[in-house]
């Protein structure tokens, strides 16, 4: 029977899955909601919606590393709303990458229990969804990790890596963490 659900797991559409995905945090944020836990509990959110005095797009690249949220929020004209919509579109995108390049293949390797054990640490991360449902930039990053993880392709892999810089200056050490010693030592030494 579960070998049934499995099957039909592993064979879901796309479309379908990001649908699910999309929908998750819709029920989040409006569970938040519903508890009152305030949009702007982070005080960050409330900073990159109102913090318009920035003058990010002069030539100067110093002012664009770290600043990529606050480009994202001006490019949305300060919309709380447009930001939120972003973050699920992303956190969805995340969640089909790590279906597709992660999840299927272990799919019929793993036990049940380590099975939801790695559905729910991928997927339904309440940390994750919480952070796709406030005006946050830990969306994008994670978005961007995991393309640079999951996806082979060498230009996308650099692209990526300075868009992370865009994001979070100084975050390209994130990126460390999934080396092997050896692979740094190489690099290094």
């Amino acid at each position: 029977m579960i070998n049934l659900y499995k099957k039909k797991f592993f064979y879901q559409n796309n479309v379908f899955f990001f649908s699910v995905s999309f929908l998750i945090c819709v029920i989040f944020y409006s569970l938040e909601g519903l508890i009152k836990i305030d949009r702007f509990y982070h005080p960050d959110s409330y900073h990159y919606l109102h913090f318009n005095d920035l003058g990010l797009f002069s030539i100067n690249l110093k002012n664009v590393l770290g600043n990529g949220y606050y480009i994202t929020s001006f490019l949305l004209k300060y919309n709380y709303f447009g930001l939120i919509i972003i973050n699920f579109i992303l956190y969805s995108l995340t969640n089909l990458l790590i279906y597709k390049f992660i999840f299927k293949r272990y799919i019929f390797n793993l036990k049940n229990k380590k099975l939801y054990c790695l559905f729910f640490l991928l997927f339904l991360d309440p940390y994750r969804i919480h952070l796709a449902c406030h005006v946050l930039k830990e969306t994008f990053l994670i978005f961007i990790m995991v393309l640079i993880i999951t996806l082979n392709i060498k230009l996308v892999k650099i692209l990526m890596l300075f868009f992370l810089e865009i994001f979070r200056a100084g975050s390209i050490i994130y990126i460390f963490i999934f080396f092997k010693f050896s692979h740094l030592k190489i690099i290094f030494f």
